[in-house]
């Protein structure tokens, strides 16, 4: 059985490595985020951070929404006066907006963190709501 100082020692390794790795694959996701911003403005896209503890090798630590397009806030608009639930409305809406990862890798985030999915289609949905208010329509 192994000691106390080897578990930890053990444990210690372990987490400077996913330590590691992990500022490896940020540094790829904040390039990402860059190009997006670069490509669709700095206010029209958000970035989804997956918390650090809850980092997975050799998936990102972030996903990159930007605004939906009118079509799909309109979309959304009508589900929500239809008396469809605010989250599935949202999430219909958050799957068209996402620029970074491919939609593959996103698809193993999803599997992986339950809540993602929610949280990139919520933060879809504001980054419209802020369009919308600096256009007088809120």
């Amino acid at each position: 059985m192994a000691t106390i100082e080897e578990i930890e020692k053990e444990r210690a390794t372990r987490k400077a490595g996913l330590a590691e790795q992990r500022k490896v694959q940020a540094a790829i996701d904040l390039d990402a985020l860059n190009e997006a911003e670069k490509d669709h403005g700095d206010g029209s896209v958000q970035r989804v951070e997956l918390h650090a503890m809850r980092f997975i090798p050799g998936l990102p630590t972030m996903v990159v929404v930007k605004m939906p397009e009118p079509a799909a806030t309109k979309r959304y608009s009508d589900r929500l006066a239809a008396n469809v639930p605010n989250a599935t409305a949202a999430q219909e809406v958050g799957d068209l907006c996402v620029v970074y990862p491919d939609k593959e890798t996103y698809a193993k985030m999803k599997s992986a963190v339950s809540t993602l999915h929610l949280r990139v289609s919520m933060a879809a949905i504001r980054i419209s709501e802020g369009r919308a208010a600096e256009e007088g329509k809120d």
